[in-house]
Parts: C-alpha cells; structure tokens; sequence
C-alpha cells in the first residue's frame, strides 16, 4: 500500500514539476481540522478511525438446508411435526397412506409364489426328462433301444431346460416386482435427512401428493443456524475491491446496533440485472452461536478494506505536496550516479532539477518502505519519512516515523485553487 501511494506522490511531482499545488481538502471524512498557517494549508496530526468498506445487501439464509420430497404418489395420511419443531436424522415426519401399496406388495408376493411353483414344477420336469434320457442311452448302448427315441428324449431334455430357464427368469422378475413394491411401501414414510429444524412445511394432511413427473416438496429441514450464509448483492463497479476470504461485518434491522461477522466466499460469474445496474452475488458465511440471525432476514453488509481505530492519521493529499524549492539530500552515490549517466545535465532550470531530485528520493524512499511527508516547522516546511498504514478514500496511517501527534502536516498551498 505504502508503495502505491509513494508511486502515486513520484507521479504527481513529476507532472506538476514540483509546483507545491494540491488538490484541496473539504472537510475530510467529516472533519474541519484542517486550518491555514501563513502560505500553507495544514492538518494537526491526531488521532482518529479509518474505515474503507464495500457496502452492499443481501439476505441470510440457512447454511444449509435440504429440502424432502415425496418419491411415491399418494395420500398424507399423517403430519407429524410442525414449523420450527427439532428433528434427528431418520425421525419419521410424515407418513402416506400406505394401504394401495400394501395391496401392491402382496400381489407382487402372491405372483412370486406362483413362479416359485413354476421354477420347481419347470426344474422337476427337467430332471424327470434328464433321467429318462440316460436310461434310453444306456438301453441304446446296450442294443436294446432305438436311436430315434434316443434323440426324441434329447429333444425333450432341451425343451425342458428352457421351460426351466424361462421359469427362472419369471421368479427373478417377479422377484424384483416384491422388492419394488417393498421399496414403495417404505417410500411412505418421509424421513428427516439431516439433523436440525423444520424450516418450512409445505404439506397437509389429506393432500394428495404426485410425484409422477418431479418429487414435491413437503418439508424444508435447516441444519441449526449457528452457521448461516448471506448471499449478497455486490455492485459492478465495486467487484473489483472485494476479495475471496475477506472480512464482512453486517447488521440487520432486528439487532440494528450490533455487528456480525463473517467471511466473504467467491465472486459468482452470473450476472443480476436490474434495468441499466448490473451486481454480482457473493456468497458470505458468519457464525452466530445465538442463533439470532433467521432466514429471510435483510442484512446491510461491509466488505472490509480496512478497519483501524484510533490511530495517526493524516490525509492523503499531503502525500502528494512537495514545497515549490525543496531540494532533496540525497546519497552521495545517488547524485554521482545520476551525473555518469548524464541525466542531471539534460535539465537546464533549476525548477526541473529539483523535480528530477525528489524523484530520486522517492524511488530511495520506495525502496525502503517509506514515503515522504512536509511538516511546518518555524513557518518553513521540513521533510519526514513515515511509514504508511492502511487507507481509507480520506485519510492514511502513520504507521511509524518522523511525525507525532500534533505535528502540523502540510496538505497544500493556501492558494490552491484546483
């Protein structure tokens, strides 16, 4: 950040050849301390918050929630539970009449019987034709059979291993039909997934549910709410400043004097239209052990940038000032340097050199971390390296340095008239 800001002042004295003007500052951040001292505008050094958020909107929402349907068509027979009441995971909720199923299952139970009976009927006939044709091969073998009976009985046998496999395969579908009619059956009892609450109830007693096409909804099960999720409405021209894993800080109008916190997720890709403004949800998951937060309710939410209070700060346009004749104390091997590669000479007023000067000294200061600030001492400014914090759209942090509290900082000339 102290970088940033450091290469912004190199620019600003470079475009303005070191004029000494800066834009003015009106009252910063709600403030008036800013006050004019002879020729200069200046800003007693004091403490004060900065806070740089990204505003926005969203709605909280249960972390997680799952909704139960309906896999069998039919008639609720029974309710159990109602709004808000506590259920375990496998705790029965509902139950649909179950007696057409009943029915179905001892159909399919009844038509199992009967391809049982096939199988073994089909499987005795089978062994019965086995033995005859190993009698009748012998008998052959003997000289005392025919080989046309011998290959009627072969016949025989084939035919009796398909009417076999055929039965088989009518006792394994009639099988399948009982275990389908089973599943069916304990598809009547609607059951929680998860642990947590009934969020919302959707079904009557009575009501006559068909999930032919898609699976109706019948409950709504929320895991506790010591974990929600806001899904929030960031406008386009702010999506640039939010960050996955950020801090977010949000309020709503139940408890409109307290903060919660959360953690901002991902920018979603998929654009919310609302005529001419486009905004990009992001997804921000808070904690509240209390479980006060419900779902549905509007939260005004603060990604935040930057969040200090009461420490040194001053604006920021007094980054960018440099006096009209400062001359900088550089390094000896700076200016020598300077002077083989023959950059001095190209400047022919002492304006430009000066300029050329603090531009080194920037790049110096930059390189370690630094920036470069006036203070008015004696009614004459007099440079000090500080160390830049974070920042708001008004105001900086001195993190360390040369400045303390109540030092008069130079924003701008008093005739500045941009």
């Amino acid at each position: 950040m102290m970088k940033r800001l450091a290469a912004c002042c190199l620019l600003v004295a470079l475009a303005t050849g070191c004029s000494g003007e800066s834009g003015p500052i009106d009252a910063p951040g709600g403030d008036s301390q800013i006050i004019e001292r002879g020729s200069y505008r200046v800003y007693p050094v004091s403490r004060g918050d900065i806070v740089d958020i990204v505003p926005a909107v969203g709605e909280i929402q249960a972390a997680a929630a799952v909704e139960v349907g309906a896999e069998v068509s039919g008639t609720v027979a029974e309710i159990l539970v109602d709004f808000d009441a506590p259920v375990e995971a496998g705790q029965l909720l509902a139950r649909i009449d179950p007696a057409p199923f009943e029915a179905a299952l001892r159909q399919a139970e009844a038509q199992l019987a009967m391809a049982t009976a096939d199988r073994d009927a089909a499987s005795a006939e089978y062994d019965s034709q086995n033995a005859q044709l190993e009698r009748i091969r012998t008998l052959t073998g003997r000289g005392a059979g025919s080989t046309s009976s011998l290959q009627d009985r072969e016949f025989a046998v084939r035919t009796a291993r398909a009417d076999l496999a055929r039965a088989q395969a009518g006792m394994a579908l009639a099988q399948a039909r009982v275990e389908d009619a089973q599943f069916a059956l304990g598809r009547t009892e609607i059951r929680a997934p998860i642990d947590g609450f009934v969020l919302e109830r959707r079904v009557e007693a009575g009501q006559v549910v068909n999930s032919v096409q898609t699976a109706p909804t019948l409950f709504v099960i929320a895991a506790n709410l010591t974990e929600v999720v806001i899904e929030a409405r960031v406008a386009e021209n702010d999506v640039g400043r939010i960050e996955e894993g950020m801090r977010v800080r949000f309020t709503v109008d139940a408890y409109p004097d307290e903060y919660f916190e959360g953690e901002s997720g991902p920018i979603r890709r998929a654009p919310i239209r609302t005529g001419r403004l486009v905004s990009y949800p992001v997804e921000i998951r808070a904690m509240d052990p209390g479980e006060r937060l419900l779902p549905g309710m509007t939260a005004s939410v603060e990604f935040v940038h930057s969040d200090a209070r009461s420490v040194l700060r001053a604006p920021i346009e007094s980054l960018y000032f440099i006096p009209d004749d400062y001359a900088p104390d550089l390094p000896e091997e700076a200016l020598r340097m300077a002077e083989e590669r023959g950059s001095l000479s190209r400047f022919d007023s002492p304006e430009m050199r000066r300029t050329f000067l603090a531009s080194i000294e920037v790049g110096l200061l930059i390189a370690r971390d630094r920036a470069r600030v006036f203070v008015l001492e004696s009614g004459s400014p007099a440079m000090r390296e500080i160390s830049v914090g974070i920042q708001d759209l008004d105001f900086f942090e001195i993190a360390d340095g040369e400045v303390e509290e109540g030092d008069l900082i130079i924003v701008g000339p008093v005739d500045d008239t941009r």
